[in-house]
């Protein structure tokens, strides 16, 4: 029996308020894990809490992508093409910074961002789009097929993660876009929170900033969007990057640890 934890997931938001639905998740976790055969987890954060909390090793694996998608191609809105766009991929929900973006680009129109996915906040985002008429500037795909987002992604200037520090599930998090915008080769601007700026300081791929400081988005966004030395040096890292954060590698550590209690693959 493995425990394979892809978040904090008994601090996610979606539990914040709701104290028997997180207390039960808690029992059982607490009843459980302790007794399980291996236990792993997405980042050293995450494994290093689980391991004092329950006694146990918890093993690391990121989850980063393969790399082996065939590309198909995806056409953006006209207006968009070929142009210097942001892009947010994941899920369209709360603390996840897309609201002070939005702000952000209502003030300078020169910028434009294009949210692929889906989540709770579709509509309200795309609301308030509408009402500040900044359709020219900001774009709604909606879900896309992982060959088809790898294309997009490749378009884009740069790539962003922002989520806020409202919970610790998002504090500790190592989000899954990260690596995708590092497979893409485009440079990253994330929060800086424990895992994502180690992530930005050991490959040099991009800047880790406050998210709650919108002045420091605006400004870093700018720089990363116009300093094409910078922007650069980042894409040179992040193309070394990937070949070293890839799931030919990551795969490697799973298949020893089932290895060790007995699970074979064929």
């Amino acid at each position: 029996l493995m425990y394979d934890s892809h978040e904090y997931f008994t601090e996610v938001p979606e539990l914040i308020g709701r104290n028997f639905v997180k207390k039960f998740w808690l029992t059982l976790e607490k009843m459980m894990v302790p007794h399980v055969d291996a236990a792993i987890t997405v980042n050293e954060s995450l494994a290093k809490m689980y391991s004092a909390k329950y006694g146990i090793e918890f093993g690391v694996i990121r989850n980063v992508p393969s790399g082996e998608f065939i590309e198909e191609s995806y056409e953006l809105p006209q207006g968009f093409a070929g142009s210097d766009f942001i892009i947010y991929q994941g899920a369209v929900n709360r603390d996840r910074g897309l609201r002070g973006l939005i702000d952000i680009i209502a003030e300078h129109r020169s910028l434009k961002l294009v949210i692929a996915g889906d989540g709770d906040m579709m509509n309200e985002l795309k609301n308030i789009v509408l009402e500040r008429n900044l359709l020219s500037n900001i774009c709604f795909t909606g879900k896309i097929h992982p060959s088809k987002l790898k294309n997009l992604t490749r378009q884009a200037r740069l790539g962003v993660s922002l989520e806020k520090k409202t919970n610790l599930n998002y504090y500790y998090a190592l989000p899954n876009k990260i690596f995708d915008y590092i497979q893409a080769g485009i440079p990253v601007l994330c929060s800086s929170f424990p895992e994502m700026r180690e992530i930005i300081r050991e490959y040099g791929v991009g800047i880790a900033v406050d998210p709650e400081s919108r002045e420091q988005i605006r400004e870093e966004l700018y720089r990363m969007m116009e300093n094409n030395e910078l922007r650069a040096k980042w894409i040179e890292n992040a193309v070394a990057a990937r070949k070293k954060l890839s799931w030919a590698n990551e795969q490697k550590r799973l298949i020893s640890i089932y290895d060790k209690v007995g699970i074979k693959l064929k």
